[in-house]
């Protein structure tokens, strides 16, 4: 088996495999959007709660910069309702303590305004992103989203020196840290023997925080933890005893905190897939995929694999696809990013002789560079005066490689 390490998610002594998902595609060009000069767009920041039950209709504020009252709002789903329900409120300061010393010098947060909101959401819909964005007369502000959840959800509220009581697993839980140095803790009880994982989703949610997600047991010891240094979100897998607590311990790594800084943890039993081989699903076709995970074909807490036939649905159903695999040691969800394109898999070839794989370009193909590999190639057939568009991804499919090509 290849191995590939989750990075700052789960540690492994055996050898690296990094993966990697190259996409080569006919390059087309589009008009450039032209601003006025001096005119400053509206900026999104962030929605609370960020996530929305399917099939209800939830109260959230909504906080952005640059806001005027002739905002319009834009949601990216026309299923989806965003109404604003109350006039803009006043710019928020962020609250005590504050930066003594050398770090009194850095620069504070952008300021919001926040106005509360209604998202109406029907039952006929997917778990998933949806995106929104507002407008007014200096132009569009970029996409922001809030997240749309078939689980189990609550929100943080508690003593700031308790931690709070979660209910029984599966659980999704939302808050923020409002104020720097602020440390949010919750608490879990296993109901069996087994692997709990625990997901950050924070940096999808449009919070800039590097996030310390630490589990410790009833005696105050570690027993799992990660740090996002490198701002990705990310995840975690250790193995319960039944009937133990454990508490969950969530801090930013620099101890910062401001009222976007806002984040979900999703708490779930049973094994957990970090990636899988291709990293991609094609539209409308069936392929074997190879699911990498924690537990995934022993229910210990370690990495290992499987491999399960996969059907994907066709265009027009999404752009993603949420799977469902069953496992002896509990069921694991993971949702496939979809492609028109025709998927491979990467051959292991003498790149250091010059050797390459020859693809049926336009085409995506999913490889693994060895522990002792510089490098891998790639060849396609193209005509004088085409332009092409190559797309390599290796953190964003939960690689530890950072990319190079050439």
């Amino acid at each position: 088996m290849s191995n590939i390490v989750d990075r700052g998610h789960f540690t492994s002594r055996a050898a690296l495999w990094s993966m990697m998902a190259v996409l080569l595609v006919m390059l087309s060009t589009t008009p450039a959007l032209s601003q006025a000069p001096g005119a400053m767009p509206p900026g999104l920041g962030y929605v609370y709660p960020p996530v929305v039950k399917i099939g209800t209709t939830t109260e959230v504020t909504l906080g952005g910069f640059d806001w005027t009252d002739d905002l319009e709002w834009f949601v990216h789903d026309p299923r989806i309702k965003l109404s604003p329900t109350g006039p803009m409120g006043d710019y928020i300061m962020t609250p005590p303590p504050y930066w003594v010393g050398p770090r009194a010098g850095i620069a504070p947060p952008s300021i919001p305004r926040e106005i509360t909101a209604r998202i109406e959401c029907p039952a006929d819909v997917q778990p998933g992103p949806v995106y929104w964005q507002v407008a007014n007369a200096n132009g569009s502000s970029s996409t922001a989203l809030f997240y749309l959840s078939d689980t189990t959800e609550t929100l943080e509220s508690r003593s700031r020196d308790l931690p709070q009581m979660l209910p029984d697993l599966p659980v999704a839980v939302s808050g923020r840290l409002s104020r720097l140095t602020e440390v949010d803790r919750y608490d879990v009880i296993a109901k069996k023997t087994g692997l709990i994982s625990i997901e950050l989703m924070a940096r999808r949610l449009g919070s800039n925080f590097q996030a310390l997600l630490e589990v410790r047991d009833s005696a105050g010891q570690r027993v799992a933890d990660f740090a996002d240094t490198l701002g990705q979100d990310g995840a975690l897998t250790f193995a319960a005893t039944a009937g133990s607590r454990y508490t969950i311990v969530l801090q930013d790594a620099d101890f910062r905190g401001d009222q976007g800084y806002i984040y979900r943890l999703s708490i779930t039993e049973g094994p957990r897939i970090i990636a899988t081989v291709p990293a991609k699903g094609q539209f409308g076709t069936t392929s074997n995929v190879e699911f990498i995970g924690i537990g995934i074909a022993t229910g210990a807490a370690r990495e290992e694999s499987i491999t399960r036939p996969v059907t994907f649905p066709a265009a027009g159903q999404g752009a993603t696809y949420r799977h469902l695999v069953e496992t002896p040691f509990g069921s694991a969800t993971f949702e496939f990013p979809l492609s028109p394109l025709p998927e491979q898999l990467g051959t292991p070839l003498d790149s250091a002789a010059g050797n390459s794989l020859l693809l049926a370009a336009p085409a995506a193909v999913t490889g693994r560079l060895g522990v002792d590999q510089k490098e891998v190639r790639y060849s396609w057939d193209a005509a004088e005066q085409e332009w092409w568009s190559i797309h390599v991804l290796g953190q964003s499919i939960h690689s530890p490689l950072d990319v190079s090509v050439q």
